[in-house]
């Protein structure tokens, strides 16, 4: 069965730009935005990120938290960061997290 809105989101640990995420505490029982995208420097997802970004404070405001999810190596989340901030004009001032192997993007109950 997959994951229906309204339903708890699954709990997982990974690596991110910000250190290591463990989901449930870092939401702490707040909203979250989890943005999944396939892997960086899509054109796409770079403008999302990127919009998102700018629009931070307003999620702040309302008490959400935003994370990006790639299935790219953390290291490799750097040079996407910047090419973000060059690009769309705001840098990024959220986690990205890092799902090598796919676990949180193909997760179902």
């Amino acid at each position: 069965m997959a994951i229906l809105i309204g339903d708890t989101a699954p709990d997982f640990t990974l690596d991110s730009t910000e250190g290591e995420i463990h989901f449930h505490d870092y939401i702490d029982g707040s909203w979250a935005v989890l943005f999944s995208h396939p892997k960086n420097f899509t054109p796409v997802c770079t403008t999302e990120l990127g919009y998102t970004a700018k629009l931070k404070p307003e999620f702040e405001k309302r008490g959400v938290k935003v994370l990006g999810l790639s299935v790219d190596k953390l290291e490799d989340h750097g040079g996407w960061a910047r090419d973000i901030e060059e690009t769309q004009g705001s840098a990024l001032n959220f986690p990205l997290l890092a799902d090598t192997e796919g676990k949180v993007a193909r997760f179902t109950t």
